[in-house]
């Protein structure tokens, strides 16, 4: 899928487009343009640039639209695009699905470069870790903290056989992008205290991981006895 290859790719900034004017530039908020900021993959290999545009403008002001493209000037099946507000991104993802030039496109808030390097970084999930979760917190506590980012299905504080705390949680939202959100406005706190928030890696892509990971150690320890 286009939307895993591209995670890694640090997207073009607005400072460096020259179809954003100097007056465009300087009334955005550039603090916050990681929130403004959305990647589409899944796009037509035909699809162009204004095309897409005149698309996305139905959602709001765009004051950036690149679709990626190779040395030869093909389009890569993905892009970025930079509306000048965060809640029109807000409306642009409450209006899915979206389908331009016949193919329905996979939109998804763009990460930063930090985020996407992490080992769960890439995937597209509907569920969170909560990690750093003292005694007194409750899983009404962490539901009404979290419920401003989607809806929750299910909130579960872990807990051994004999019913002790185990310190981490999982909620799971009926849309990954509230999982999206939850990891582009981190820090969380909750009664003062930050929580350590991340995607929620499914245990058949653990399996898998575990299983190239061993494949590969396995491999070096048989080129070195050769």
């Amino acid at each position: 899928m286009a939307s895993s290859i591209v995670d890694n790719i640090e997207s073009p900034s607005l400072t460096s487009n020259p179809s954003a004017s100097e007056d465009e530039k300087s009334s955005i908020n550039n603090s916050d343009e990681q929130y403004r900021k959305l990647f589409i993959g899944g796009l037509s290999y035909t699809t162009a640039d204004d095309k897409l545009k005149e698309y996305c403008s139905k959602y709001g002001e765009i004051i950036e639209c690149v679709i990626m493209r190779d040395r030869e000037g093909r389009s890569r099946g993905f892009a970025f695009v930079n509306f000048k507000d965060r809640a029109m991104i807000d409306n642009f993802m409450a209006h899915r699905p979206h389908i331009i030039d016949g193919r329905q496109i996979e939109p998804k808030r763009a990460m930063p470069r930090e985020e996407t390097l992490k080992t769960e970084g890439q995937l597209t999930v509907k569920k969170i870790f909560i990690g750093a979760i003292k005694d007194e917190l409750t899983e009404d506590d962490l539901k009404s903290y979290f419920q401003t980012f989607g809806n929750i299905i299910e909130c579960k504080i872990m807990k051994t056989k004999e019913d002790k705390f185990r310190g981490f949680a999982f909620i799971t939202f009926d849309d990954y992008d509230s999982v999206d959100r939850c990891i582009l406005e981190k820090p969380h706190r909750i009664n003062g205290k930050e929580l350590d928030v991340r995607k929620a890696i499914p245990r058949e892509q653990t399996s898998r991981m575990n299983g190239f990971i061993l494949n590969n150690i396995a491999k070096c320890l048989k080129i070195r006895a050769i």
